[in-house]
């Protein structure tokens, strides 16, 4: 049978865990969310602190497994992602890199995403390429964010698809802050 995560569908999850002391060692996680979209992980949680340590990763994942996607008119992409948290719950420390190839929206293909994500002292920041050039923040405790986007001529026609906005079209350039 299959879980339902936050909205997403998950086809099963497998997990071989070890309990030391306080501490849970995660020695293999495995989330299938379709056969060819796989996340795998492996760390520690301790409990009393909930601090933990864990790594997760996917290669390839196809994005048409991705249920939030799966009717905004995306008919390619493959994701590489690689995660490491280490912290506690209320305070995380995670960083990684996000990569995404072979986009198609509405058979449109996109430049691929390489994107690096982090959160450190309660700041969620991404940079890198996605279309435009991106550098941004979110701030966890007061919802307050910051962004910065650089593009010459880029077509938002693809991106206003994904976002459900199929009537609108147009071309943008220069920087917005």
């Amino acid at each position: 049978s299959q879980l339902d995560l936050m909205g997403q569908t998950i086809e099963d999850v497998h997990v071989q865990t070890l309990l030391e002391g306080q501490d849970i060692i995660i020695k293999n996680l495995t989330v299938r969310v379709t056969p060819d979209a796989v996340l795998n992980g492996k760390g520690w949680v301790r409990l009393p602190d909930r601090q933990f340590d864990v790594h997760l990763s996917g290669q390839e994942v196809s994005l048409a497994a991705i249920d939030h996607l799966k009717n905004r008119s995306l008919t390619q992409g493959r994701m590489t992602l690689d995660l490491t948290g280490t912290g506690t719950v209320d305070n995380p420390d995670v960083k990684g890199r996000m990569i995404i190839r072979g986009i198609k929206i509405d058979q449109t293909a996109l430049d691929d995403m390489d994107l690096s994500v982090a959160i450190e002292n309660r700041i969620a920041r991404v940079k890198g390429r996605a279309g435009p050039l991106l550098d941004g923040e979110y701030h966890l405790d007061d919802n307050a964010f910051k962004v910065s986007a650089e593009m010459q001529s880029l077509d938002l026609s693809p991106y206003l698809t994904l976002a459900g906005q199929t009537e609108l079209f147009g071309r943008i350039g220069g920087t917005i802050s």
